[in-house]
């Protein structure tokens, strides 16, 4: 499996912005200690199978127009989506 690093974060288990990354289908590749002592952590989209291309599919799909309401509230999550793609082997 190929890493392909776009970015680091100090982020805690619990941080919304964790949470972002890891419903955008980022992966933690690996995580270090940075210079002041905070943890940083080194997310990737996987190139394989169910990588960085489902991740491209699965976005363009959950920003559909049919899958929000009209008060602009989505109908299916992002992993719902995600998933669906798999099931289907759309990728």
């Amino acid at each position: 499996m190929l890493h392909v690093p776009v970015g680091a974060s100090r982020t805690g288990a619990t941080c919304p912005k964790r949470a972002a990354i890891l419903r955008f289908g980022f992966t933690q590749v690996w995580r270090r200690k940075g210079k002041d002592g905070a943890d940083l952590h080194f997310h990737s989209i996987v190139h394989a199978t169910n990588g960085w291309l489902l991740v491209k599919r699965a976005v363009e799909h959950w920003l559909l127009a049919e899958n929000f309401d009209a008060e602009g509230r989505e109908r299916r999550s992002l992993e719902q989506v995600r998933q669906e793609l798999i099931s289907e082997n759309e990728v």
